[in-house]
């Protein structure tokens, strides 16, 4: 019997937490944390990344600084 998999992928909103299409979520990147400036990896993959839809984009900065700190620093997310 032959079998097959199928990948669903989900796309999210970081801030509100709903479910979008892709193309209508902002990717937007935090710096690098401290620990890991001048490490010769990947720093792009190193950096805290939000997706945030565009109702979410009119809300205060802060909240998304506040996301991007604290997935920085390792802390829960969303």
């Amino acid at each position: 019997m032959a079998t097959t998999r199928k990948t669903v992928y989900t796309h999210t909103c970081d801030l509100c937490g709903e479910v979008q299409d892709e193309e209508d979520l902002r990717h937007l990147y935090g710096e690098v944390p401290s620990r890991q400036r001048g490490v010769a990896f990947n720093r792009q993959s190193a950096r805290p990344k939000a997706d945030i839809c565009d109702e979410c984009q009119a809300r205060p900065v802060s909240e998304v600084f506040a996301f991007l700190d604290g997935k920085a620093e390792g802390g829960p997310r969303g």
